[in-house]
């Protein structure tokens, strides 16, 4: 029961966003309030505590990352410092009680996976409804509520977050495990459909990108892992050429108003706009208002993160800096929207030391793929599965900052959970 209720209660955390008030960067939400209620109650109902010792680490790079620049300058107590330290302990915690949950509950992989289809499926609709402006955008403050306007008449579906492209991450975290999972096509393409449709809602370009290699890459990689990595790559030609037939037809339908598939099409050619940025001209594409494009503008911010770096590559800047710095740089007042950059640009030499241990897991996982040993959940591979989730998040890093996000540690904790490591390596019960 405690193991449920910690998965279930991790899970819901990730597609809601309330945030009560913000201090020095440090969100005070219902999110954490109802971790703080429900967390300590399902350790209580386990009644033990798994630790990993590569959570840890993590943690504590984590925290050397946000406060190395602050100490040094003498300022370690300063808010910034105190309040991204704050949020990383919040994610640390998350990450040890999912890996307890994961360890004492059957089929617990399983169980994480049907509470994550579920909310996706329901997210979906919302998504839907919020971008046909039949459900409105809760989380999204009225002072806001103009950003988030795709074309007139057509909202990017956020469902109950703040921001589309994290709440699309969500979704497509949903498919990893609708492909990774061992279900009947039945279940598994109306809800691969549901889910697509879901983050053509947000209008999110990282999320259509992210669903595709999910298809492709996720699809093969379950039956590589069973040792057919033929019948793989036709599943995922498959897959491939279903999904270019169902966008074809919802474009040629015109079941997509004119203005959405403008939109579409837009957003794409500004990706393609990118070279402007290493390239000679000096007027890069711009938008209807004038502005730079959101590629742009986003290329133009990460470039400007990454000089930050080099001028600062040993200490970083320390957290919640970026943005400011940023502005200084280029006029755009926002983090580099770029894990990778913004780790290095935060914490500079222990911001790669951290990416390393992150990424770590992985190379335990690979020789696992295919091994065909016991296992009690229901997944066609749950190391399949698992490499899938890193290798998605690896690619979200290029297009999100969650240093400070609760979801940071999903794959590894996963990955941890997977590979069952010694007791005496990185893992263990007190």
């Amino acid at each position: 029961m405690g193991g449920v209720l910690a998965i279930e209660t991790f899970v819901f955390l990730q597609f809601f966003e309330l945030t009560f008030i913000s201090v020095g960067g440090f969100d005070l939400s219902a999110q954490k309030l109802l971790a703080i209620l429900l967390f300590p109650l399902a350790l209580i109902l386990i009644g033990r505590v798994s630790y990993a010792g590569l959570l840890f680490v993590l943690f504590v790079l984590m925290v050397l990352v946000n406060s190395t620049w602050y100490v040094v300058n003498g300022h370690a107590l300063e808010g910034r410092a105190v309040s991204a330290n704050l949020s990383a302990l919040f994610v640390f915690i998350g990450s040890i009680v999912l890996f307890t949950a994961l360890r004492v509950t059957d089929e617990g992989l399983r169980r994480l996976g049907d509470a994550w289809l579920r909310w996706s499926l329901v997210t979906s609709a919302v998504c839907l409804l919020q971008a046909l402006s039949v459900f409105p955008l809760l989380t999204v403050p009225s002072e806001q509520l103009f950003m988030r306007e795709a074309v007139a008449g057509f909202y990017r579906g956020v469902g109950f977050k703040a921001d589309p492209n994290f709440q699309a991450l969500m979704l497509v975290i949903g498919a990893g495990f609708v492909v990774s999972a061992n279900l009947r096509l039945r279940i598994r393409l109306p809800s691969l459909v549901v889910i697509f449709v879901g983050i053509l809602a947000t209008f999110s370009r990282m999320g259509m990108l992210l669903f595709a290699l999910t298809l492709l890459f996720g699809v093969w990689l379950s039956d590589a892992a069973a040792g057919n990595p033929l019948k793989g790559t036709v599943r995922s030609l498959g897959w491939a050429a279903g999904v270019t037939v169902f966008a074809v037809l919802i474009l040629m339908t015109g079941l997509l108003p004119d203005s959405v598939s403008d939109y579409f099409t837009q957003r794409f050619r500004e990706v393609a706009s990118l070279g402007q940025l290493t390239a000679l001209s000096t007027s890069p594409e711009l938008d209807g208002s004038g502005n730079p494009t959101s590629a742009i503008a986003r290329g133009l911010i990460a470039l400007a993160a990454f000089r930050i770096w080099l001028a600062n590559m040993w200490i970083g800047i320390g957290a919640h800096r970026s943005a400011e710095l940023v502005f200084a740089e280029t006029g755009f007042r926002n983090v580099a929207h770029n894990s990778y950059v913004e780790l290095l640009v935060t914490g500079g030499l222990i911001g790669f030391v951290f990416l390393l241990v992150y990424f770590r897991p992985l190379l335990s996982l690979l020789p696992l793929l295919g091994s065909g040993r016991d296992r009690k959940d229901e997944s066609t591979s749950p190391e399949a599965m698992s490499v899938l989730l890193t290798v998605l998040f690896a690619v979200a890093f290029l297009f999100l900052s969650l240093n400070y996000n609760s979801v940071l540690y999903l794959p590894v904790v996963i990955a941890l959970a997977v590979t069952r490591r010694d007791a005496n390596e990185w893992e263990g019960d007190p």
